[in-house]
Formats: structure tokens, sequence, C-alpha cells
């Protein structure tokens, strides 16, 4: 038997760089971390450094046990989407900042494009909007011309990173990746000429596109084969192995994102298009949400009314407050369905911090189930398997059943991402870890579902609001 059986992921993600070891079931064997910081010059002007990020991943590799290095079969990594910088293609380096997946600086930029949004949402599966990556390549090429030369990249966080840790730098990243662009054709799975005229961006300044699970070359500080590169997302809908087609899959971090798996891409006006998994001669295909202000917002709200007892509290606030405000989450910019830009603003009493608190996470909530009933016209849901930090707490899992009229299953531990990517490094093999799963039962809940349709109302005027004044 191969004593090489084990599989290392490299997560990087937005506030932390970890490298973790599992078994060949898929077991977790070890876990090690380093933070990276996010710069933030403003609301919309959200930045990293991609020398700090690469720096982290190498001390968490360093950190590494030795015994078990040995034992290491193949590589996965996984990370931040819709992160676009660009570097040298000889030196490696990085020559502009990491324009992070929540800046927005190009929303500007990007107002004469909306004419083509149909266009471009049938080609790429996604709408135009500045998280995603052409408009951030605009700007950079606006900001540093001298970008315009075949001695330059221009692409995702994660191909700088491949470049930087492979033997042999490719100049490659993966098609889940690359998909943030808005310039990959989610069906031909290649750049999309007709996208890059439209952006005025020349094919030859990016990575080529890969399959997610390929033979991406040999991790330079360990010579083990990379065997699959994917986004964070994506990778988390793999934890438990092959996806359940009636289930939604939702993860919930910094920001929140909801998944259902469909048989071809499905192109439609409030949802994501994504390419969740692809290999040389297959794809699998999914119906995405995205929701920005999850995590993003209580940090937010860390800030307007500090506590240092949230994680202790805020589940018993859950159970006590039963009547909280409307917080209408528009922290980071609204996602689907919305796709909108504002102030975010409390609806109702909000001298106490504890109910605005309550209130940030039943927004969450709303916003997950707005999605959800969207799938529901596209694709049969019966279950929702739900992962990330947030679901910790356990008023969130039992709101989000109560809502939606679907059983939620918790998993025990919060490693989707990592565990998902490791088993489309290791082959896909059928005996994988199974995690216990806790379920949330749904109730009735009618003063829920009111503060619910509160907030959508809300969210429609609102929408309403920009679109007559022009500024969306």
């Amino acid at each position: 038997m191969d004593s090489k059986i084990h599989t290392l992921v490299i997560d990087q993600g937005t506030h932390a760089s970890r490298c973790i070891i599992f078994d060949r079931q898929g077991e977790l064997l070890v876990a090690v971390s380093r933070k990276v910081d996010l710069i933030c010059h403003s609301a919309t002007e959200i930045e990293q450094d991609a020398k700090a990020i690469l720096a982290s991943i190498h001390d968490c590799l360093h950190e590494l046990p030795a015994a078990l290095l040995q034992q290491l079969g193949q590589v996965a990594l996984t990370g931040q989407r819709s992160t676009f910088l660009a570097w040298h293609k000889n030196s490696l380096q990085a020559v502009t900042p990491a324009l992070s997946w929540q800046d927005t600086r190009s929303k500007d930029l990007l107002a004469p494009y909306q004419t083509h949004h149909k266009q471009l949402r049938s080609i790429t599966g996604l709408p135009l909007s500045a998280h995603y990556g052409a408009g951030k390549m605009r700007y950079l090429l606006q900001q540093y011309p001298e970008l315009q030369s075949p001695q330059y990249l221009l692409g995702p966080l994660m191909g700088f990173l491949l470049d930087n840790l492979l033997a042999r730098p490719l100049h490659g990243v993966d098609h889940s990746n690359a998909q943030r662009s808005l310039l990959l054709d989610v069906r031909r799975r290649q750049w999309s000429q007709t996208c890059l005229d439209l952006f005025g961006i020349d094919e030859s300044l990016l990575p080529q596109c890969y399959p997610v699970v390929f033979d991406y070359g040999m991790l330079e500080s360990l010579a083990v084969p990379v065997r699959a590169v994917c986004g964070d997302q994506n990778a988390a809908l793999f934890s438990h192995g092959q996806p359940d087609a009636q289930a939604a899959y939702i993860n919930v971090g910094t920001g929140a994102f909801v998944l259902a798996v469909t048989e071809q891409p499905v192109i439609t006006e409030s949802l994501l298009c994504s390419l969740l998994m692809s290999s040389e001669d297959a794809a699998l295909y999914g119906l995405e949400a995205t929701v920005n202000g999850a995590g993003a917002a209580l940090s937010w709200l860390q800030k307007k009314y500090p506590r240092d007892d949230i994680e202790q509290k805020l589940d018993e606030w859950m159970d006590d407050i039963l009547q909280p405000p409307v917080f209408i989450n528009t922290v980071g910019g609204l996602g689907n369905p919305w796709w909108l830009t504002a102030e975010a603003f409390f609806m109702g009493d909000e001298s106490r911090p504890e109910a605005c608190y309550v209130a940030v996470i039943e927004s969450i909530v709303f916003m997950l189930f707005s999605n959800l009933q969207l799938m529901m016209q596209h694709t049969s849901l019966n279950k929702i398997f739900i992962s990330g930090g947030l679901s910790r707490y356990r008023g969130l899992c039992q709101k989000l059943a109560d809502l939606s009229g679907l059983e939620v299953y918790r998993s025990d531990n919060h490693e989707a991402t990592a565990r998902g990517a490791a088993w489309l490094a290791a082959g896909q093999p059928e005996l994988w870890h199974q995690e216990k799963r806790e379920s949330f039962v749904p109730q009735q809940n009618d003063h829920l579902s009111r503060r619910c349709e509160i907030f959508c109302e809300a969210l429609q005027q609102l929408k309403q609001k920009q679109l007559h004044s022009g500024n969306q």
C-alpha cells in the first residue's frame, strides 16, 4: 500500500491563511493558521498585500509536522474568489495591491457597461458587478498603464499564489476562480473573446484556464503534486463528498453563500450560475447566491456598539429578544438578488445594542431565505446543509429553518471548505468523513416572517429608488 496517503489543503481566506492535513478518510490530522490583514482605505477601497499573504502560507507550511509531511500524497489549494491583482511573469512579484472581493471602487468605471449586462450574464453566468474581476482589472490598467505589457499578468489571487508556490510557474488559474473575472465563457470554460473585447483586456495579460481537478505540478517547498485548485465556496460544497442534488448548501463566514447543484448551466436574472467543479472532460454547475454582509455585518456593528461577549451571549439574546428592530443590511453592498449599494440602517427601536445584534443575525437569515425562494423556482430542495463560522449560532440555524420550512443540518465542525478541497484532490473517494450533524426542525414563527416581509419590502423600495435616480 502507498504510504503517502494524506492530503494537504492550503486554504487562503480573507482573514487567515491555513494549512490543514487530512487522512485518506477525510479526518483532520493537523491545522496551522496565520492571520492576514485587510487594508480598508474606505468603504469601497479594500485591499490586501499579496506578498504578506504568500508569506503567511509559507509560515504555515513550515510549522506542519515533518512526520505527516512525509506521508503526503497530494495537495489542494482553495481560497477567496474575486480578489484580483497584477504580478510580473518572470519575477512573480506582485506589482499592485490585491483588490479584495469586497472592493467596489470600480463601480463608477463600470457604469458605461450597464447596457451590456444581459449579454455578460448570458456568457459568464454572472451579473455586472464591481465585486468581480473585470472592473478591478480595468481599474488597475487605468492606474498602472505599464501593465499593458506581455511581461505582466492580471488575474485572480489564486493565479498569483499558484505561480509562487509551484516548482515551475504555470501562469494559470482554475475555472472556478477564473469565472469570477466576468471574462470566462461558463459553458465553453475558456476566456470569452466577446467579454475581453468589451472590457479592452488582452488575453495575453491573463493566466491560462485549467480544470479544478488537474495535475498542476509540484508544490515547490514539499515536492508533492497539486491536484485540485478551487474557490472556497465551491470547495465547501464537497465537504461530505458527492453533493446532494436536493439540498441547499450554505456557508456563512465573512460573507455567506448559498449553492444548489444543477445538471446544466442555468442562467437567471437574480441568481449566479456558477461553475462548481471541472475536470478535463466534465463539469458540474450550480445556482449560487452571495450575501456580503454576514460576519462583515457583525464586525460593522461591533464598531458601532462594542461588545466583548457576543460569542457567549448572542444565542441567549436570540432566545430572549422576540421583537428586535429590522436591520437593512447593506454592509459590503447587497448581493443577490438586489445588487445595490446604500447605507445600512435600522428600522425600529435601536436603543438596545443586544436587540441590534439579533437584528443583524435576522437580516442574514432574511437574505439567505430570499435567495432560497428563488432557487426553488429552478430546482427541488428539501433540506439545508449549513457550515461556516456563524453557523455556530444555534439561533441563526433555527430561524433559517423556521423561515424556510426546511430542516437545517449543521455540521459539528467548521472545516467545510478545506475538507471539500481535500476530497477533490484525493480523487473523490467513496469513503469520506461524515461529520455528526445537528438538526433544526422548522417551527411556526409568524413574527419572524413579518419582519422578513418588512425587510424585503424596504429593499425593494430602495432598489426602485436607485433605479429611478440612476445611482445603482
